[in-house]
């Protein structure tokens, strides 16, 4: 039996003789055919083909040529027998030829197989990659230890791609080969080690792709060593194999991107494919992964990650240098771009908006209230920042000046002996001073690289500079330095915890360290140790550090805020409390049920405070407030009128300093509920305030209170004269309460009580009034003196005194319905025709029908007028007597005309009268010009003057709700009139005509009255 392993291999080796393969393979015809057929052993051969030759074939080799060799191999192929090797056979190979154990040594790999059997199954599953070209079991994974089945499927992919001389069974010797020394039992061969074994050598990738490719990965991996021994120090570190074998597999990845085993690459799967390479305590070894590769991120933009939570890693391999574009702005890495980078970063991580201004703010929520804070970015122990700027510039606030975490001259220590100076010279403020250590010499480089990559990247400028690229080559270069920035971003804004003391310090990325770790000094007494917590945020950080500095200087605030949601008390909020404290005070019981939405905004304000007690539902107020404010009250002898501002002082003098003007505001407020206070504007009384108008000016006055049988004797005659109610309760609010309704309802009703006494007395003849003894008319004297008594009272108790005092012939009601009604009944008076009212007494004595209807209606209005308003009112009586009125008179010249028809007119005699407007007084009339009511113009005839009237009655038809009223008026006019010319001129006859009056002359009557 002959056997010939790798033989095109070897025919491969001599490709460049043509005629020494041409020979070789006619050689091949020995070992299937004879010339004898007796042989006296038959010759079987088996023959390691490995590849085709076409793959093998150099560009040195012509076309013919290449086809000739070819047909050659197929021409013997098709005299072999082909046995064909799956790769799934590839570990039974390896397992004999090259794993297969010593003697007495399979109990030692047993024990060392089982430390890779008790990792994790995650790890397990990912070492195993059951789904892989060598689809392997456990028990397969138990025949090829120390490699992975994993680590097979990935050689099986590239060797076959990346490896023209070697087979895979020989990259496996070459791995183990190299690992002979160093490999401990329980040890896997990393994944990240095949990376060497296949790009070593002389092998050369088939295809020029796969060629450029490979190349383009070899120099990129010679640039990641050269960072990591710098940055490590040693090839031999256990830190600098580990980071390189993630980049090794990132790098086998990038070469065969359809490897199933080398599919999405996470921190845990690379760590799980290089098993043993990163050694952890605490954590996983992932996370690490993660982190290490994210450093790597920052000096190599072609390395680029997706997500955030477990992101996966890939490499964007490029042939693009972007160094020598980067040496071109170097100039844009100076000291006040670093200073602005960081403030920028600082800034944007604590909640700032401004990053511009040297003294910036932020509304910080403190105990449930609004507080301020100002930062300032700057070098402490520069003597260019002044001590000033160490204290806050409006009362109140708090300040934090943060240092930089660079310095060319100085130290963190110079730092910290400033600070401790001025503790010393007694130069306190409420102020946290938070110092940094410093970068290290490579995060510095690189904060210098992310400073020249932004400048690039804003506007235009890459275009610029790569004005001799092409557009691909200015997209790729564009997009590298983009992943870069922002990897480098990431990356420093991460260094930059580590550094103010959030983290924990990397030794790679720390400089200059502060002394004793201690990055936070308080310049308040009362806060002498402040610490950063880990683990926190920046802003989180600041709210802990504000949360102290706040708590020293103000230890007695309440707080509005025990579940630090950081949402501040609305003034909304402690107006709804004090309504409920209102509520509460109004019986005097001190105690309400809240209704259930409000229950937690009042137990919110109430509890911390101190007010009251609210649980389930009641709210019961505590006196505590009162005692302690009537006792400063008793120490400083304020007397019985309290200022708000001395109350406040108070306030601050028992302890509770730092409140806000709206809360110290319900605390006297709720005072002067508890203590039965009245409220005084510069010594006037006054309604309570609202709580955001309680300032200068404002102050409290224990007041003298009516009788509780006075106080009764009001409310009840308030509200049946007034329509005024209070609470019952004996309080000086209550009192006030009632004061404020009863004042206002008299100072709106005196005058029209006084205007319709007026109009009674003047008018009482036409109306029919029975004299001062009415009752309307005693009524209304009543009212008026009542309200003229009220009116004199100077404060809230004489009032009511007067009030309940006060006693009147009529009754509570009829009094009320006086008053009340007193404005209508005024307007009903000032809106009656007198002259028309005369007019239907006039028609009373006639004996016909307009006389009876006239009698009842001046019967009606006389029982009206002289009978109580409570009982009839006046109102509608006169409402009506306009439109009866003007319909008696209508109805009384309807009988006229039927019961004497009117003559034929003759000739006008000199003692004729024409109607027309009325005089006042009555002027002598003339004779009339003839109207032809034919003719559109009057006709123009000579007559004989005449005295009379000379402006006509002119009726605006155009509004039909005024026109009987108009007609009436007019009507009894005429008749007046007429009466007062008869009686100077008897026997004279007297004609009556009306006209229209054309447009024309109606719009020069209406321009001439204007």
């Amino acid at each position: 039996m002959l056997f010939l392993d790798e033989l095109i291999l070897w025919l491969q080796a001599h490709m460049g003789e043509q005629d020494f393969v041409r020979d070789q393979v006619q050689k091949l015809v020995k070992l299937i055919e004879s010339g004898d057929s007796d042989r006296p052993v038959p010759i079987i051969s088996f023959i390691s083909r490995q590849r085709d030759l076409s793959q093998l074939i150099g560009s040195d080799v012509a076309g013919a040529e290449v086809q000739n060799l070819e047909q050659q191999v197929e021409y013997l192929a098709g005299r072999i027998d082909v046995v064909d090797l799956e790769d799934s056979n590839l570990i039974e190979i390896i397992k004999h030829r090259v794993l297969a154990p010593k003697q007495g040594m399979e109990s030692a790999r047993e024990s060392a197989f089982a430390a890779v059997e008790s990792s994790k199954d995650e790890v397990r599953q990912v070492l195993l990659d059951a789904h892989g070209r060598t689809e392997a079991s456990w028990e397969d994974f138990r025949d090829v230890y120390p490699l992975s089945p994993a680590f097979l499927n990935v050689l099986v992919e590239l060797s076959g791609a990346l490896q023209r001389e070697r087979t895979g069974l020989k990259l496996v010797q070459e791995t183990l080969r190299r690992r002979r020394d160093d490999l401990k039992l329980g040890e896997l061969i990393p994944l990240g080690d095949l990376w060497d074994v296949i790009l070593d050598g002389t092998g050369e990738a088939f295809t020029a792709r796969l060629r450029k490719e490979a190349e383009t990965a070899k120099r990129f991996h010679d640039r990641v060593v050269a960072y990591l021994l710098e940055k490590y120090g040693s090839a031999d570190s256990p830190l600098f194999k580990g980071d390189e074998r993630l980049i090794k597999t990132l790098l086998l990845a990038a070469l065969a991107p359809n490897v199933p085993a080398l599919a999405r690459l996470t921190g845990e799967r690379l760590a799980a494919l290089n098993h043993g390479s990163i050694k952890v305590r605490l954590g996983s070894a992932g996370s690490v992964a993660v982190k290490r590769l994210k450093e790597l991120q920052g000096e190599f933009g072609e390395l680029r990650s997706e997500g955030s939570a477990d992101p996966v890693f890939h490499l964007h391999l490029s042939d693009l240098d972007i160094e020598p574009l980067l040496d071109e702005v170097s100039s844009e890495d100076n000291l006040g771009k670093r200073r602005q980078w960081v403030k920028d970063q600082l800034w944007s991580a604590l909640g700032i908006g401004d990053a511009q201004a040297f003294v910036s703010e932020r509304e910080i929520v403190w105990r449930g209230t609004k507080r301020t804070a100002e930062f300032v970015f700057g070098n402490v122990c520069d003597p260019h920042l002044p001590d000033e700027q160490f204290k806050p510039q409006m009362e109140g606030n708090i300040r934090f000046v943060l240092d930089y975490p660079f310095d060319d001259k100085h130290f963190p220590s110079d730092d910290v002996r400033r600070i401790e100076k001025m503790k010393q010279e007694g130069k306190y403020a409420p102020t946290i001073v938070w110092l940094p250590d410093f970068f290290s010499e490579q995060k510095s480089n690189q904060l210098g690289r992310l400073l020249k990559i932004n400048y690039l990247l804003e506007r235009d400028r890459l275009d610029d500079h790569t004005a001799t690229k092409s557009a691909d080559e200015r997209v790729q270069i564009r997009h590298q330095l983009k992943a870069q920035s922002e990897n480098l971003t990431s990356q420093l804004a991460a260094v930059l915890q580590q550094l103010y003391g959030i983290s924990k310090p990397d030794p790679g990325s720390v400089g200059a360290e502060v002394p004793d770790n201690q990055h936070v000094w308080s310049l308040e007494p009362a806060y002498s140790r402040p610490r950063p917590e880990a683990g926190l945020s920046f802003e989180q950080n600041l709210y802990a550090l504000a949360d102290g500095m706040f708590a020293a200087l103000y230890p007695k605030h309440p707080d509005f805020d025990p579940a630090l949601t950081r949402k501040a008390v609305t003034t909304r909020e402690l107006k709804t409390a004090l309504e409920w404290i209102g509520k509460a005070m109004a019986d005097g019981s001190r105690r309400v049920v809240v209704d259930r939405h409000h229950l937690p905004i009042v137990k919110r304000v109430v509890h911390p405070l101190g007010l009251g007690e609210v649980h389930d539902g009641p709210l019961n107020l505590l006196n505590d407030w009162r005692l302690k404010i009537n006792q400063k009250a008793s120490e400083a002898k304020a007397g019985t009128e309290l200022s708000v501002e001395d109350i406040r002082r108070w306030i601050g003098e028992l302890g509770f300093t730092g409140l806000e003007k709206n809360i110290t505001s319900l605390i006297i407020a709720t005072y002067a509920l508890l203590d039965d206070r009245t409220w005084v504007f510069q010594t006037t009384p006054v309604s309570a305030p609202e709580l955001e108008r309680i300032g200068n000016g404002y102050g409290l006055r224990a007041v003298e209170l009516p009788s509780e049988e006075e106080f009764t004797s009001a409310r009840a005659r308030a509200g049946a004269i007034f329509g005024a109610s209070a609470q019952p309760v004996l309080f000086a609010r209550n009192v006030a309460a009632l004061e404020s309704q009863v004042r206002d309802i008299v100072e709106a009703h005196q005058q029209p009580v006084s205007g319709v006494r007026r109009s009674l007395e003047k008018h009482g003849d036409d109306l029919g009034l029975a004299g001062a003894e009415a009752d309307r008319m005693r009524s209304m004297r009543a009212a008026a003196d009542l309200l003229a008594r009220l009116s004199r009272t100077k404060d809230a108790t004489s009032l009511v005194r007067e009030l309940a005092a006060a006693s009147y012939d009529v009754t509570d009601q009829e009094l009320g319905a006086a008053i009340k009604q007193a404005p209508e009944v005024l307007q009903a008076l000032d809106d009656t025709n007198w002259k028309l009212l005369q007019s239907v007494r006039g028609f009373a004595e006639r004996g016909d029908g307009v006389g009876d209807k006239a009698e009842r209606l001046i019967t009606s209005l006389r029982e009206t007028v002289n009978d109580h308003e409570q009982v009839r009112s006046l109102v509608p009586v006169l409402s009506r007597l306009q439109d009866q009125s003007v319909a008696l008179v209508t109805e009384a010249a309807h009988l006229a005309n039927i019961a004497q028809p009117a003559p034929e007119p003759p000739a006008p005699g000199p003692d004729d009268v024409s109607l027309t407007r009325h005089g006042d007084p009555v002027v002598p009339s003339g004779i009339p010009p003839q109207l032809d009511f034919d003719q559109d113009e009057p006709a123009k005839r000579a007559v004989m003057p005449i005295p009379g009237p000379s402006a006509p009655h002119v009726l605006d038809t155009q509004q039909p709700t005024r026109l009987e009223s108009a007609l009436a008026a007019a009507v009894a006019d005429v008749r007046d009139e007429i009466r007062s010319y008869v009686e100077t001129h008897p026997g004279v006859r007297i004609e009556i005509a009306w006209r229209p009056v054309p447009a024309d002359q109606r719009t020069v009557d209406e321009e001439a009255e204007s």
